[in-house]
């Protein structure tokens, strides 16, 4: 594995392949890595003005928020929620 790339950098939840080929990709050599990188990126720009749906989500969500058309769950509550979701996808992946 390259130099300061190890696995505990990396917490994000993904599918068995998902993870097979990120560590494939981790063994090949920093411009390979760099190329991959820029090549998988650009499939997610072709896909349209993600940010700017984004953007345009937020607002919607504010706006709804704001009329008082949905609700809100405290960080805390919300935090072990998704703590709990976490620990179950990592046990179902063992």
């Amino acid at each position: 594995m390259a130099a300061g790339l190890g696995k505990a950098r990396y917490t994000v939840v993904m599918s068995t392949a998902a993870k097979q080929i990120f560590e494939a990709a981790l063994k090949l050599d920093t411009a390979e890595r760099e190329r991959l990188a820029e090549a998988l990126w650009q499939s997610i720009e072709d896909q349209g003005d993600v940010e700017g749906a984004w953007v345009e989500e937020v607002k919607e969500r504010l706006a709804a928020a704001d009329a008082g058309e949905i609700g809100s769950t405290p960080w805390d509550e919300a935090r072990d929620e998704l703590l709990d979701e976490l620990k179950q996808i990592q046990a179902r992946g063992r």
